[in-house]
């Protein structure tokens, strides 16, 4: 796998930043740990004591418990 140069890595971050993912991109699951296709699950946002509000991935499974819990 080759580095990315400076410009493909500023566009790269600028497409993920506005929620246009890579085919096949991957992430770990904030509360399982488990590894999903990014097109599965969600990224939310949470607040972390002493850093502020940020962005976590959520995996398909865990976003299907919220939805059982709130029903």
């Amino acid at each position: 796998m080759r580095r990315l140069t400076e410009p493909e890595a500023h566009r790269a971050r600028a497409a993920i930043i506005e929620g246009d993912y890579p085919e096949g991109m991957t992430a770990r699951c904030a509360w399982c740990r488990k590894i999903a296709a990014v097109s599965d699950g969600r990224f939310v946002s949470v607040h972390v004591p002493g850093t502020g509000a940020t962005s976590v991935f959520k995996c398909p499974d865990c976003l299907g418990g919220e939805r059982e819990g709130a029903a």
